[in-house]
């Protein structure tokens, strides 16, 4: 949703000419209202051909797809796109954001996000099944949830171009300077080699291919 607080921190990014990336529908109104060149990012879950010709009707110039299609979905939607369509390929992918701080059930609240000491803290909640689910809550005590594994769906590109995605990114959320920088430098080494038909490297260990092959039944 879009709350007084983001549209006084986020609507003048928006710029005629400009890109920008929407998280929610009322993001892609104002941009085009404003004739910015709204992305629609992967918060806007795009699942069907009906949703992806509604945003490109409403004025989406990009879509970067959700991270819970699976290969064969995501084959099966793309021919259908009138705009570029693209992935977050490598990072740790969000599993759901709370419209509340999680950090609250530390009982330790200070009611004031600015000086929140946990806030600063390397938190995470923990699963049914006991794995470590990443936490950072923003300013306006909006908490994002990183799922337990990182992604890495590097070795999907020959794939994922042949379906017809042009767009790929790295989300370094989670990543310090050098492994952001790392992992952009593996994209392009990887993208290159998917043009030229190039074997692709092997998955990073420890990391999975998300939902690419599991998909959500």
């Amino acid at each position: 949703i879009s709350r007084e607080v983001d549209r006084e921190r986020l609507d003048r990014w928006v710029r005629a000419g400009s890109a920008v990336a929407v998280g929610n529908v009322s993001g892609l109104a104002l941009a085009a209202r404003l004739g910015a060149q709204a992305e629609i990012r992967p918060t806007i879950p795009v699942h069907n051909s009906v949703c992806l010709d509604f945003l490109e009707d409403c004025g989406a110039r990009a879509v970067w797809l959700s991270p819970e299609l699976s290969l064969e979905e995501i084959e099966e939607l793309a021919p259908s796109a009138r705009v570029p369509l693209g992935l977050v390929v490598a990072g740790r992918p969000r599993v759901m954001t709370a419209e509340h701080c999680t950090l609250q059930v530390a009982d330790r609240c200070v009611h004031d996000c600015a000086r929140c000491g946990l806030r600063r803290r390397d938190l995470a909640l923990r699963d049914h099944e006991g794995r470590r689910l990443p936490v950072r809550t923003d300013l306006q005590g909006r908490s994002r949830i990183y799922a337990a594994e990182a992604l890495d769906a590097v070795p999907e590109l020959p794939r994922l171009l042949a379906a017809g995605l042009r767009l790929f990114a790295v989300d370094a959320t989670l990543m310090d300077a050098a492994e952001a920088a790392r992992a952009v430098e593996r994209l392009v080494r990887a993208l290159r080699a998917a043009r030229a038909g190039e074997r692709m490297p092997a998955r990073a260990r420890g990391c999975g291919s998300g939902h690419l092959h599991h998909p959500i039944r």
